[in-house]
């Protein structure tokens, strides 16, 4: 797929987005716009996610994508585990054993790197499914086992949430229908107006899909219409630079967050 600094531009502020609702203070500080962040932010990344995953690539060059987060991965959440024990850390580890940190790696994963776990799984269910019937089979018919093993992998194990799946799902059904982020999600002013208004209610943070889908809709249409009316500032190209480099700013975002309690 040709690099689209679209995306490249939604990715830095969302990422950017991330991080500010995972500084303490500034949540403190902001509850309402926190919680009205977190119900688009990450459903957004999840569809983008899907959306940019290339099947195409040989067997071996998917494999050494899926090493790519892998192995940062698993040095990240051993390290997460050991700390939880010994810090009050939400779901942390009640015992230091191999087995228990094996569980947080391979499984359940802990802290903020359940993202990373969530593209690991569904990019394997992804390429393994398509490659397997899509010989045989009708696009349709593909992408409808593609969403029955994820669901499967959800709802019959721990490996996966099944609301996350369901938005990474969204993305691969947009990349294999042809579809451009603006085909789906059309530049327009008035989408954040709706965002704001939606994100202020404090009634709509239990987000239903149709609600939280509407949000996003909002979140990326908005996004497309400030990114149209900015493209060729500097300002856009140092978004354009950030939203290229997100895994690496993700897999370190928690240095920001913990300096930011000394700022």
């Amino acid at each position: 797929m040709k690099k689209s600094v679209e995306i490249d531009f939604i990715r830095a502020v969302l990422i950017i987005l991330m991080i500010l609702t995972h500084i303490v203070s500034f949540g403190n500080a902001y509850p309402a716009i926190k919680y009205g962040v977190l119900s688009f932010m990450m459903p957004a990344f999840l569809i983008i996610t899907g959306y940019l995953v290339n099947i195409n690539k040989p067997v071996r060059e998917f494999i050494m994508y899926l090493l790519r987060l892998a192995i940062p991965y698993t040095i990240m959440v051993i390290g997460f585990s050991v700390m939880s024990f010994y810090l009050p850390v939400r779901d942390g580890l009640t015992q230091l054993t191999a087995s228990a940190i094996a569980h947080k790696v391979l499984v359940t994963s802990i802290g903020p790197y359940w993202f990373l776990h969530t593209m690991i799984v569904c990019g394997a269910i992804y390429y393994t499914v398509y490659h397997g019937v899509r010989r045989y089979l009708t696009m349709p018919s593909v992408l409808i086992l593609i969403a029955l093993a994820m669901l499967y992998a959800g709802s019959a194990t721990e490996l996966l949430n099944v609301r996350a799946a369901a938005y990474y799902f969204l993305g691969v059904v947009m990349r294999q229908s042809g579809l451009t982020v603006k085909d789906v999600f059309r530049p327009s002013a008035m989408s954040l107006v709706l965002l704001v208004a939606l994100a202020a209610m404090p009634q709509f943070h239990d987000w239903a899909y149709l609600t939280v889908l509407f949000s996003v809709y909002c979140c990326m249409s908005s996004l497309l219409w400030f990114h149209g009316k900015c493209s060729n500032s500097r300002f856009a190209v140092i978004l354009h630079y950030i939203g290229s480099n997100t895994l690496p700013i993700y897999l370190f975002h928690p240095i920001f967050t913990m300096a930011a309690k000394y700022c």
